[in-house]
């Protein structure tokens, strides 16, 4: 299949698996609609200014949301907050990040009048957090700094700038499949986007979370959005001593369920070098094997 950009276009080798089969046929029949864009960041630690303009926006964003969804114990969180503002720490903003996933998992947005801006304020807690983790603790956190790698997301759907779009056609629920990393090959540099409501095993090991918490799964359903693992971090991760010890002694029945698409040759093609660009082409080539 190939990606084409405004900087640049590329080729992915698609793993011949079954499940591959079966997606590409999927995306295939889907219609692009004209709103699809792509998000590209770097999956590394970095420092930033932009701290104290994500610590307001997390605040407003707590403030209100424990204003107004009144059926929700916003306590553990506000208090997160405070002990991030003494002490920034990944634990902390486990708790808040966890509070976002409550309340999309508890429909709590769809119970009160004025939903479509609790759901942005709701959906702010949760980009505030990502965006502390990349400015201020991901250096911190000691499997972040012994596995560190530039990842770039082709997304189609962004919950924070999608309210009121139905892109429910092109989401599919999963159901009884599942990708184990102990029996399955985990060499590739092109997965699944995260399509999750909280976190896969991999981001749950980095962050120092608990991984038996309701919200660590794999993937809840599948889109055409694709991660290209430049350095192959989750390749190391999933074949490390470390994860597979953590893995072992803290969830051995659970599984990443979040699946490899394919390789990019690396050394043939550049990686965008803008944060963000318009995808101009995605596309299925062909099903014939020896071409993909």
């Amino acid at each position: 299949m190939i990606i084409k950009t405004e900087s640049t276009e590329f080729l992915i080798n698609v793993a011949d698996t079954p499940f591959m089969d079966w997606w590409l046929a999927y995306i295939d029949n889907i219609t692009w609609p004209n709103f699809n864009c792509t998000r590209w960041f770097y999956y590394l630690p970095e420092n930033s200014s932009k701290v104290s303009a994500y610590l307001d926006l997390l605040e407003d964003a707590l403030l209100y949301c424990s204003t107004h969804i009144t059926n929700y114990d916003w306590s553990n969180s506000l208090q997160a907050l405070e002990n991030y503002k003494k002490e920034p720490s990944q634990l902390h903003l486990n708790i808040l990040h966890r509070d976002f996933t409550s309340q999309i998992i508890q429909k709590n947005i769809n119970k009160y009048a004025d939903s479509d801006l609790l759901s942005a304020k709701v959906h702010n807690i949760n980009t505030a957090v990502h965006r502390l983790e990349v400015f201020q603790t991901s250096s911190l956190l000691p499997f972040r700094k012994k596995f560190p790698g530039k990842m770039f997301s082709v997304a189609f759907t962004d919950a924070n700038n999608m309210e009121g779009v139905d892109f429910s056609p092109f989401k599919y629920k999963i159901t009884n499949e599942v990708f184990d990393h102990k029996k399955e090959n985990t060499d590739y540099n092109v997965w699944l986007n995260e399509d999750i409501l909280g976190k896969d095993l991999i981001r749950c090991f980095l962050d120092g979370d608990d991984p038996n918490n309701l919200d660590i799964t794999g993937n809840t359903f599948l889109t055409p959005n694709l991660m290209i693992d430049v350095d192959k971090t989750n390749h190391k991760i999933l074949q490390s001593p470390e994860f597979n010890e953590w893995h072992t002694a803290m969830c051995p029945n659970k599984t990443l369920n979040r699946w490899p698409v394919g390789n990019i040759d690396m050394t043939a093609y550049d990686m965008p070098t803008n944060d963000f660009e318009k995808v101009l082409e995605y596309k299925v080539l062909t099903y014939d094997k020896s071409v993909l």
